[in-house]
């Protein structure tokens, strides 16, 4: 195989400007969990290409593509290279955002299946859904409820996992998640998480206790969020996976709109 570009193994940080870069073309805010739970903890490699300093791409480990940029003096190049390190590293799988127009026609040139893995939500129409639970009280967790937080999770929503308290905690200290509780039970949760790329907009996440689901009680936390979100000059999004059919639901019901996807590609 003729090299094309070399690579060069780096860290988020030493391409910050680069990423930043990348971020500037995006049509719409990315959702942050990919942005930072997944993309954010990925191998970061520097593509050079004729002495220069021509982009970066992404690897999980499980060799799959999530993030792909040519700088624009280079772009006439940019299908060479991206085939080049598919071939490279032996890439079978990757993930587009159609919000990220610039990238998504390299996918699709070389895609040998295609399917939708995430919706990804914007607000479309004002709906204010009606409390559906009585006595229910609303606040922001404070640092001494993280225990309290935690055990929910686990309890409640069977969730557990090494990354939960570290997650609960910073949340917890941004003062991004709300509880909603009846006689002092946590029944529900929702997040409204500001995005590192673009300050104006909040990422909104809700939970909801099981003996609780099906009774409005979803909606009724993203409507919550959506208020507080404008009264701080704040524009909401949201997002949840093609099969999860409860959320979409709950997300829809709210008022909003899934304008774009993350596509998972299967390569050639």
């Amino acid at each position: 195989m003729h090299q094309i570009a070399e690579i060069k193994r780096t860290t988020k940080e030493e391409i910050n400007k680069t990423i930043q870069k990348y971020y500037e073309y995006l049509v719409e805010p990315m959702d942050d969990m990919w942005e930072k739970a997944i993309i954010g903890v990925s191998d970061y490699y520097r593509i050079i290409f004729q002495n220069n300093d021509a982009g970066y791409f992404c690897l999980d480990k499980d060799n799959v593509l999530l993030q792909f940029f040519i700088k624009d003096e280079f772009i006439g190049k940019s299908k060479e290279i991206f085939k080049y390190i598919l071939e490279k590293y032996n890439i079978e799988k990757g993930y587009v955002n159609t919000i990220d127009t610039r990238n998504l026609p390299l996918f699709l040139d070389f895609n040998n299946e295609i399917c939708t893995d995430t919706y990804l939500y914007k607000d479309n129409c004002c709906i204010d859904r009606i409390n559906p639970i009585e006595n229910i009280e609303i606040r922001i967790a404070s640092n001494k409820q993280v225990e309290k937080v935690l055990e929910y999770h686990e309890d409640s929503l069977n969730m557990t996992g090494s990354w939960l308290k570290p997650y609960c905690i910073d949340i917890i200290s941004k003062g991004e998640l709300f509880l909603f509780t009846v006689d002092n039970e946590i029944i529900g949760t929702g997040e409204r998480r500001i995005s590192e790329s673009k300050k104006e907009y909040a990422n909104l996440g809700v939970t909801v206790s099981k003996k609780y689901r099906r009774k409005g009680l979803g909606s009724y936390i993203l409507s919550y969020l959506k208020k507080d979100c404008y009264k701080h000059e704040l524009r909401p999004i949201c997002s949840t996976t093609m099969k999860n059919i409860g959320s979409q639901k709950a997300i829809e019901n709210s008022g909003f709109y899934a304008y774009h996807r993350i596509l998972e590609v299967m390569f050639k």
